[in-house]
């Protein structure tokens, strides 16, 4: 009887703790998975800062000099990024200052923000053509540009070799404008 007892014990212990570890085992790969992705979109952004705002036709373009190899998924144990790798265009309404593109100047990027605010409210959220904003010059008396167009890009683990963990096929996922997305 005490056998039996003992017995239904373990076997309600082992029902509850092995879902748990296998689940617990499979975030694993799915995390250094994330990881990949993030350090994908680390390297797209430093071509792009390179490359005038610009983002690669293709992920190969990143090794060796922002890479050192595309990642594999450690959950497939192969590339699922290169062929989900996308470049596109979105309105971005940004206000440059070429006198400071790295934003080295508070007082210039808080001048930028302010004056991107008051051209979205005057304007509309097009915020009208770009080029020289004549109106509108940095601290240093260099004026301003607005950039309407800008690229973005989007990549992400194609398949479905994190369904252990319950995400949906093609996750996870990043792209330029929101970063990492697990669902």
């Amino acid at each position: 009887m005490e056998f039996l007892a003992v017995g239904g014990a373990i076997a309600a212990v082992a029902a509850i703790l092995v879902p748990n570890f296998l689940r617990a085992r499979a975030r694993g790969p799915f995390t250094a998975c994330r990881s990949n992705l993030k350090n994908i979109g680390k390297a797209l952004e430093m071509y792009s800062t390179d490359w005038d705002g610009h983002y690669p036709p293709e992920l190969s373009t990143l090794v060796p000099t922002y890479l050192k190899e595309i990642p594999l998924c450690p959950g497939a144990g192969l590339d699922t990024y290169s062929d989900s790798y996308e470049r596109g265009h979105f309105r971005c309404n940004t206000v440059l200052c070429p006198a400071h593109p790295a934003d080295e100047s508070e007082e210039c990027t808080q001048k930028r923000r302010m004056i991107r605010g008051e051209l979205l409210r005057e304007r509309g959220q097009s915020g009208g053509q770009g080029g020289m904003l004549t109106e509108f010059s940095c601290p240093e008396g260099v004026p301003y540009q607005l950039q309407t167009h800008c690229e973005s890009y989007s990549v992400h683990c194609h398949g479905s070799h994190h369904a252990k963990v319950g995400l949906p096929t093609n996750f996870p996922q990043y792209n330029g404008v929101e970063g990492l997305r697990d669902r």
